[in-house]
């Protein structure tokens, strides 16, 4: 089978695009009020606790696992991800670092694009 190019800008579509009301609706308010670790084989596995800050007493608090290495010094792109939302830049030399934070959240957070920090939630029409 050969491949189709086309270097023309007009290629037709029919996909439906979530309106910004519907965006910004998705996304909730978290803080973070405790931390604990395990060490597994080669790798620590960070459990994150936040419970809800936007009001809404039906959302029970949440647990977020990421995976470091033993040294850490390595981390996936989520956990990198969590830690912008929760506003450290630069470098985060210890986990007690993340306690008391706020971060937003869409879905289960299972994706790094499902973080943002806690100020950026409006979205501008």
């Amino acid at each position: 089978m050969k491949n189709e190019s086309s270097f023309a800008d007009n290629y037709s579509l029919r996909i439906a695009v979530p309106s910004f009301k519907y965006l910004e609706s998705s996304w909730r308010n978290w803080r973070v009020w405790a931390i604990d670790h395990h060490v597994e084989n080669d790798m620590v596995r960070l459990n994150v606790f936040a419970e809800p800050t936007d009001g809404d007493q039906t959302r029970l608090e949440q647990s977020f696992h990421f995976m470091l290495n033993k040294e850490g010094c390595k981390a996936s792109e989520r956990f990198l991800a969590f830690c912008v939302a929760c506003g450290i830049r630069d470098e985060i030399s210890n986990t007690r670092e993340l306690l008391g934070r706020f971060f937003s959240m869409r879905n289960d957070g299972k994706y790094a694009i499902d973080f943002m920090p806690f100020g950026l939630r409006k979205v501008v029409a």
